[in-house]
């Protein structure tokens, strides 16, 4: 019984065994295992119409596959005699595989390039700066964002990931805080996986936390070990303890963009305001932000101590 997977070799080749050129070279072979020397185009014909339960093959496209099996470099021509003769065996079958293996290779190293060429160019598209080019095609000025107020967890983190987390590119800097909610679990590692693509895309995340309003101690030492992790890869990220007691702005920042607040957490509710609508609170909040950020401890450093 023939090993399945010999049919998934051949096409990583690029031959279809069932092809008519292919009958061609197996009525080469059988004509030559039968008569026991090469083979005549008579004899060869023979077996091929054989091989297509009595289908006749013009004489013009079996010399055209002859041809082709040739250049492959599958069968071999004697043209010494009036008539030409044909010939295969393993050995030219052998060497065949081997240039077409070389070949395909060859191929493929060349695509690998190219795709990594593109996608290098892919990584590179900046996509705030792409979906301002692209409002500006489409409406002749920028689209702006409009505020919102946005209620319960999923829909506050929903927002996040389309309005923060997907349009942070190399050179942005997100600024976030911890303290405003004890997520569930599953949302608790969703919400790092995408703080990881973030930092793998090069951007900058800071993250604070202040002790005296930490949701939990297991919520706290889950977020360390998830910090921990993604630093060992990246040094784009910052995990920082801040002592400050006095209670400020609970959110995040896209740059000096937009921001995000949480304004109560009983129920928990949020507002998204861009820079076109308040650019003073946008920067207020990147400004008060910065400011504790710098005196915080990253937890890299209260773990080593």
């Amino acid at each position: 019984m023939q090993d399945p997977s010999i049919n998934e070799e051949f096409d990583l080749l690029g031959l279809d065994i069932n092809e008519v050129r292919f009958l061609v070279l197996q009525a080469i072979a059988l004509a030559s295992r039968k008569s026991g020397s090469s083979v005549t185009f008579t004899q060869l014909n023979e077996v091929l119409t054989d091989l297509r339960q009595g289908k006749k093959t013009a004489k013009p496209q079996i010399y055209r596959y002859i041809t082709e099996m040739e250049e492959l470099g599958f069968i071999a021509v004697d043209r010494s005699e009036y008539r030409n003769r044909y010939e295969t065996n393993v050995q030219y079958i052998g060497k065949s595989l081997i240039s077409l293996k070389a070949a395909t290779q060859k191929d493929m190293e060349e695509r690998l390039k190219t795709i990594g060429h593109e996608r290098k160019e892919l990584d590179e598209i900046a996509i705030t700066r792409l979906s301002r080019e692209f409002s500006l095609l489409l409406t002749g000025k920028e689209l702006q964002q409009q505020p919102r107020v946005i209620e319960g967890i999923e829909a506050i983190h929903n927002v996040i990931e389309s309005v923060f987390y997907e349009l942070a590119e190399t050179g942005d800097i997100v600024r976030a805080t911890l303290d405003w909610v004890d997520i569930p679990k599953n949302m608790e590692s969703i919400r790092w996986d995408a703080i990881r693509r973030i930092v793998a895309r090069g951007a900058q995340y800071r993250i604070m936390y202040r002790l005296n309003s930490i949701p939990s101690l297991d919520t706290l030492e889950s977020r360390k070990n998830a910090y921990r992790s993604i630093r060992k890869e990246f040094n784009n990220i910052s995990l920082r303890e801040s002592r400050k007691e006095a209670k400020s702005y609970d959110g995040l920042s896209l740059n000096r963009d937009s921001i995000l607040l949480i304004v109560t957490e009983r129920p928990l509710t949020a507002i998204y305001v861009p820079r076109s609508e308040n650019a003073e609170l946008v920067d207020s909040f990147v400004h008060s932000y910065d400011a504790e950020f710098e005196k915080a401890e990253d937890v890299i450093d209260l773990l080593e101590a």
